[in-house]
Formats: structure tokens, C-alpha cells, sequence
């Protein structure tokens, strides 16, 4: 069983704020640098970004996609979203029953369609099998996304993602009991989470949802 991928957004984790802060200490990092821990390492046939990914007046100059896994009584839920790096939006999100590529490749497809002319967005992902099939390869490709993967065995490189996961299941998943949901209860309330995350959740650093930020610069109807 496969629901279809959707478009959505989400919100950035607030910034923290601590009376003492190694990092502020240490030296700066080069933009190459700075592209290395985002992004991970060069991998054949996935290439290292060699601009900024992070225009100011652009959303979408680099994705994060990824799968992920909920457990309930009647079975397991795998939601795989697209998460836009610019302001932490997922841009799309397929849920199924099964980590399948068909799951993966949907979902890209839809963010894809997303898309306004000339943009091309690094997507960058970790290195499961679903980002090395050859369909994926063929949509990255058609699309003009510069495909980046994760050094092995080196989740922080996919943060965008893996951040949006902890997030998610904090809020949507831990804090409530749906060990008695059936499949299609739980991908109801999953979508309704979503949509909320999208529309009205605030981020702190913007005052208001991604989506309203999003209108207010223009970037969304």
C-alpha cells in the first residue's frame, strides 16, 4: 500500500541560544569546507557542489531526501520527504508501507514538479540503494539536479533531513499514542500533521509559518 507523494513544508528548528559556544571559538570555516559537512563527500556519479547553495532570493538551491521509519500495532509507516535546505520546507513526501524505490521516486517526481523554469537544485541524500537505482538516477537527470551523497556511515552529512525527522517524531510521534491506529488512521493524521507543519507552525526566526515567510518574500502564492 502506497499514498501518493504530496506537497508540503515544514519549519527550521529554532536557533539555540547558550551562554558558551565552542564553535564560536574555532576558526572559520572555507565555503569548500562548509560544503563538505552539509553535503558529504564527492561519490561517483555524485558530485560536490561547487557554488553556494544558499542564495538569499531563491528557494530550492538544494534539497535533502530521505526515508525514514514509524511503528505502530498494526504495522510499519515509511514517510520519505523532500526537505527544501533553504528554510527546512519539505517540498514533497511520499508515505507507504514498504521502503520502496517506487516510494522514492514518486516522491521526487512530485517535488520536481515543484520547480519553476531554470531552477536545478542539488538534491542531496545518504547512501541507500533508492538513491543509486538507475530511475533515480534517470529523474535527477532529467531534471538537471546535481545528485550529492552522504560520506558512508556519516548521518550528520544528511542533517537537513535527519534534523526534520527528529523533529518530527518528537512532536508527532512520541508525544502521542498511535499504537492503535490502523495503517490509514496514522497516514491521515501523519498528513494533517504535515499540512500544519506547513501552514501554521511558527518558526522563531521568522515569527510566522515557512509558507506565510514563503508569501510574504514572494516566493509562494
Amino acid at each position: 500500500m502506497a499514498h501518493a507523494a504530496r506537497p508540503g513544508h515544514t519549519r527550521v528548528r529554532p536557533a539555540r541560544h547558550e551562554a558558551h559556544d565552542p564553535a564560536r571559538h574555532r576558526p572559520q570555516a572555507t565555503e569548500s569546507q562548509a560544503l563538505q559537512l552539509l553535503f558529504g563527500r564527492a561519490q561517483p556519479g555524485a558530485r560536490q557542489p561547487c557554488q553556494s547553495p544558499f542564495p538569499r532570493q531563491s528557494a530550492q538551491p538544494a534539497v535533502a531526501a530521505d526515508i525514514t521509519e514509524f511503528r505502530i500495532g498494526e504495522g510499519k509507516i515509511y514517510p520519505s520527504p523532500v526537505i527544501d535546505c533553504y528554510d527546512g520546507m519539505p517540498v514533497a513526501w511520499g508515505t507507504g508501507t514498504s521502503p520502496t524505490a517506487e516510494l522514492a521516486d514518486t516522491m521526487l517526481e512530485q517535488a520536481c514538479a515543484t520547480l519553476k523554469d531554470g531552477e536545478h537544485p542539488v538534491i542531496h541524500s545518504d547512501r541507500g540503494c533508492h538513491y543509486r537505482w538507475p530511475e533515480w538516477i534517470r529523474i535527477c537527470e532529467r531534471h538537471g539536479l546535481t545528485r550529492s551523497m552522504s560520506a558512508k556511515g556519516c548521518s550528520p552529512d544528511n542533517a537537513a533531513a535527519e534534523g526534520f525527522f527528529g523533529r518530527l517524531k518528537q512532536e508527532f510521534y512520541y508525544n502521542q499514542n498511535h499504537q492503535d491506529d490502523s495503517i490509514d488512521e496514522f497516514i491521515d493524521a501523519l498528513e494533517a500533521y504535515l499540512v500544519w507543519y506547513r501552514d501554521e507552525r511558527i518558526k522563531t526566526e521568522y515569527g510566522m509559518s515557512i509558507r506565510r515567510h514563503r508569501q510574504a518574500l514572494g516566493l509562494m502564492a
